[in-house]
């Protein structure tokens, strides 16, 4: 059996930014309205601004109305998820934000989430990270991130 991936790159424009959502039932969340289609299995997929930087996350499209809705970057970053889904047994907190989980490197972003108020163990972390893409022939990403430990 032999499967085939292809590749289907969309173009378009935002029609509307929604800071804090579009509505309470389907849009419950801050968003972005765009004209790009969202082709079947694409959801989850990344949306690109024009100097090609991952901006947001394909959400949900209206099929044939090229209307589609995406959620931003910062937007992804403060979805909680239950810690227990990963592996986390916390009686305390229960559910736990994505940036959360990687200030606390619960889960890997390449380079490593700093935390500013652990600094010297976050340069640490981005020091063994940039060692081991050296090691392994990549080149280490320069972008750095920084975030607190925990949300307001």
């Amino acid at each position: 059996m032999t499967v085939r991936f292809a590749i289907r790159l969309s173009f378009g424009r935002v029609a509307e930014i929604f800071e804090e959502m579009r509505d309470r039932v389907m849009l419950p969340f801050p968003c972005i309205q765009t004209d790009v289609p969202i082709y079947g299995g694409n959801s989850g997929g990344p949306l690109f601004d024009t100097r090609g930087r991952i901006c947001a996350v394909h959400c949900t499209s209206f099929g044939g109305n090229d209307v589609a809705f995406h959620v931003p970057i910062q937007g992804v970053l403060h979805l909680r998820m239950c810690t227990q889904s990963i592996g986390i047994e916390d009686s305390t907190r229960k559910y736990r934000s994505v940036l959360e989980l990687a200030v606390d490197n619960k889960v890997q972003f390449a380079p490593p989430m700093l935390d500013a108020d652990r600094l010297i163990r976050s340069l640490s972390r981005w020091i063994w990270y940039a060692a081991r893409c050296l090691v392994c022939g990549e080149r280490p990403s320069v972008n750095v991130h920084f975030a607190t430990r925990r949300e307001p």
